[in-house]
């Protein structure tokens, strides 16, 4: 199928070009001072839907100053559409600010509504537009790999699938999910996770043979046939199989029993035990047999929340919701019809919804010309599609209240512009702090929030690279720094919180003085009490809130999550050190040693699960220095 689309002509002009306002904006123009432009760009909006067909599908394009693509959107009728954008009462604060930049509008009429779809989101990605909400996973949900090996390896693996990779089996979106079933399957299967460095270089089995974790294929402690069956169990499991499977491992459990093999019949009943483990790990079990999401849509004050399912193979795969806070949308379906096309790069065969028949053939369409293989989506029938859905919808109604919830109100926002003098509610704060003990270990670290609230994935971490002495002024100088360098890549924020007290303004102004960017000091009173604290600016002043009032407890918020994250930092790094430095600082045990054991084990960690007389197995190693080594690593103390 081909779909072929003409933009709207008017005379000898192919696109539909209106001249909204002869002004040309000179940077951000807030929509309050902005009521000529809008007026202005009414009118011409209203000139240009006179001249559209009724009732045409198609896509619009607002462009701004310098033909800049501001806002790319579809309507299954393009003069009603168009309508709603000179019904200023309507309107966000978001999309007026929006009308009033645009300059030009650019009209393109498709055959069909499946048409406008696709070619939404195709010029979305291409143009990523300024106003439109792309929602995109930025990062890779976690995969369980079974690698394309003579003898397999099963690791966790995020990254696109390649060809010659090996299996992969997923996405989950839950990484602790995938941790729990890759320890069960190779509880169950002896199946190695090794690099293969660490595979080529073993003369011995590792720990984890000695743990029945790994059959050592390594040293050829199992046939490279046995090894391939034990794997292909695996492949079963993670495609939906394990109900046959365990037929088979409990017949087989049966017969040895029956031929007084119970060594044998042993490994078998705990591969079961293993199973039934991972049947554990995962949230619903179902008859289906193939794969399929389900997405239910949950819309509150112009927020959406789409809660997926997820099922391959009748395994639960886990559920993630996915947030859209643009209140341009018609309805939910066209939410749901730009999620299915802007965000599924891999969707399953099946994919249940819960909207009207009729626009699942119009994403159906759309779908199948993007991704040019068949996907179903369709509305729940069945007594166990209706009861996914409704888990769906009920965890999309959760986590977008949650979200509201911790989302900071825009009269927090105002308050606290009002309260530090600013033109206008900030949309990016950022706090920092610093965290140490005795100038060890020191990190600084950012944290980003705004009217969504928390935004984790903006956070950053600053490991301390020239204050030795554990100046705390000198490393929030080094931090600020290195974040707005001029190679920095990152947004500017609109106000800058620091935990911290007077003298850390003047580390500050050497910083953001240049810049422009107003910021503050949130210092504890002189008890380090909550609802003593205070704040110290630019010019010298020291300002008090309300302990007791909303903006308070907000300041307090963002802080006390800066504090959390440096703290996480610092501790993160300073145990990373004491692990690796513990095994020299035993009495007999050097660098070399410490080598060998980490070689033998695997980590730090492998070496502290293990016995004395598996620690005398390593070269190099006496039976009286491994339990030296045993000795010290329970008590915490030199021998």
């Amino acid at each position: 199928m081909v779909f072929k689309h003409s933009r709207l002509s008017c005379g000898s002009s192919s696109v539909v070009e209106y001249n909204l306002a002869k002004v040309r904006a000179e940077g951000s123009i807030p929509f309050s001072r902005s009521l000529l432009l809008l007026r202005i760009a009414r009118d011409a909006v209203k000139r240009a839907v006179s001249s559209i067909p009724c009732d045409v599908a198609g896509v619009y394009k607002m462009l701004g100053a310098n033909g800049l693509v501001l806002y790319v959107g579809k309507a299954k009728d393009l003069q009603k559409r168009l309508r709603s954008y000179y019904n200023f009462n309507q309107m966000s604060d978001r999309i007026l600010a929006m009308v009033g930049h645009i300059t030009e509008l650019d009209v393109i009429v498709t055959q069909s509504e499946a048409e406008a779809l696709l070619l939404e989101a195709q010029l979305i990605k291409t143009l990523k537009p300024k106003y439109n909400i792309i929602m995109r996973d930025d990062k890779f949900y976690p995969y369980i790999l079974l690698s394309k090996h003579k003898y397999p390896r099963i690791v966790k693996y995020r990254g696109r699938k390649e060809v010659g990779l090996g299996k992969c089996y997923g996405p989950f979106i839950s990484s602790l999910v995938v941790k729990l079933v890759i320890s069960a399957l190779r509880r169950a299967f002896q199946l190695r996770s090794c690099s293969d460095n660490f595979f080529a270089s073993r003369d011995r089995p590792c720990i984890e043979y000695e743990m029945r974790n790994c059959s050592a294929p390594c040293t050829r402690k199992i046939s490279e046939e046995d090894y391939a069956k034990s794997a292909h169990m695996a492949h079963k499991v993670l495609t939906g199989k394990s109900k046959e499977l365990q037929r088979e491992l409990f017949d087989s459990m049966r017969k040895f029993s029956d031929d007084l093999d119970y060594e044998s019949a042993m490994v078998y009943r705990d591969r079961l035990q293993a199973l039934k483990s991972i049947q554990e790990c995962v949230s619903f079990q179902t008859e289906m047999s193939c794969d399929a999401d389900f997405v239910s849509i949950y819309g509150r004050h112009g927020t959406y929340c789409l809660q997926v399912i997820s099922f391959r193979g009748g395994i639960s795969y886990g559920s993630q919701p996915y947030f859209v806070d643009d209140g341009n949308y018609e309805s939910e379906s066209d939410v749901l019809g730009m999620f299915m096309l802007q965000v599924y790069s891999d969707p399953p065969g099946k994919v249940y919804v819960d909207c009207v028949s009729d626009y699942c053939e119009i994403i159906n369409t759309a779908l199948e010309e993007l991704l040019t293989r068949k996907v179903d989506v369709l509305t729940a029938k069945s007594h166990e599609e209706l009861k996914f859905l409704r888990l769906a919808r009920n965890g999309a109604m959760e986590a977008l209240n949650r979200r509201l919830r911790d989302k900071a109100l825009p009269a927090e926002l105002e308050e606290l512009a009002e309260f530090f003098g600013l033109q206008n509610p900030p949309e990016r704060i950022e706090v920092y702090d610093n965290s140490h003990i005795s100038g060890t270990h020191p990190f600084g670290v950012m944290v980003v929030c705004g009217k969504d609230g928390l935004l984790r994935k903006e956070y950053r971490k600053f490991k301390i690279q020239t204050v030795l002495n554990g100046d705390d002024y000198s490393m929030m100088h080094e931090v600020l720094f290195r974040r707005f360098r001029e190679e920095s890549s990152l947004a500017l924020p609109d106000f800058v919180l620091i935990d911290g007290g007077r003298g850390h303004i003047s580390s500050a102004i050497q910083v953001l003085g240049d810049l422009g960017i107003p910021f503050a000091c949130m210092a504890k009173g002189s008890n380090r009490n909550a609802g003593e604290e205070v704040f110290y600016l630019p010019d010298g002043r020291k300002i008090c809130l309300d302990p007791n009032s909303k903006l308070m407890l907000y300041m307090r918020k963002i802080r006390d999550e800066a504090h959390r994250f440096a703290i996480t930092s610092h501790r993160s790094s300073r145990d990373k050190t004491l692990s690796s430095a513990i095994l020299c600082a035993i009495p007999g045990v050097g660098g070399a040693r410490r080598g060998a054991l980490i070689t033998y084990f695997g980590s730090i960690d492998g070496v502290k699960r293990a016995r004395a007389d598996e620690i005398s197995k390593v070269p190099g190693i006496s039976m009286k220095l491994a339990q030296r080594i045993c000795t010290y690593l329970k008590q915490g103390t030199q021998s």
